[in-house]
């Protein structure tokens, strides 16, 4: 099967899956069945490109040094101490925080897949016949 029709099937079926779950009580279920299905639809694929991803800079690293330079301080306290805060000291500590973040987030730049468009309405146009499977 080519890889435009697994991809235009996949988003189908998770639509359907989606909108069927309500429809499955707790158990467990057995499903022998053959699925007969005539798909039809389109999408568009954009081109791969770069991205920072700001998560592999692992950011609670980051938290978790901060917190131990602080010798004991809670994170409670923290938390009392933030609401105190105005918004000009935040503005500069987010400046300087975003500065520092740069250099760690230059370290993470990935290749990443273009994203996949799908041509509404997807679900109308995938017409399912489903046939029991006899022995």
């Amino acid at each position: 099967m080519r890889p435009e029709v697994i991809t235009l099937l996949a988003k189908a079926f998770s639509r359907m899956a989606k909108d069927t779950r309500p429809e499955l009580m707790p158990g467990e279920y057995s499903v022998d069945e053959v699925v007969t299905f005539h798909a039809l639809g389109g999408m568009n694929v954009g081109k791969d490109y770069p991205q920072h991803i700001a998560n592999k800079a692992k950011p609670w690293k980051l938290l978790k040094a901060a917190l131990d330079k602080l010798n004991g301080v809670t994170i409670e306290s923290l938390v009392r101490e933030s609401e105190q805060v105005d918004a000009k000291g935040e503005k500069e500590l987010k400046a300087a925080v975003e500065k520092a973040a740069a250099r760690l987030k230059a370290k993470t730049l990935t290749h990443c897949k273009g994203k996949v468009t799908f041509k509404a309405p997807l679900a109308t146009q995938v017409d399912m016949t489903w046939t029991k499977k006899t022995a």
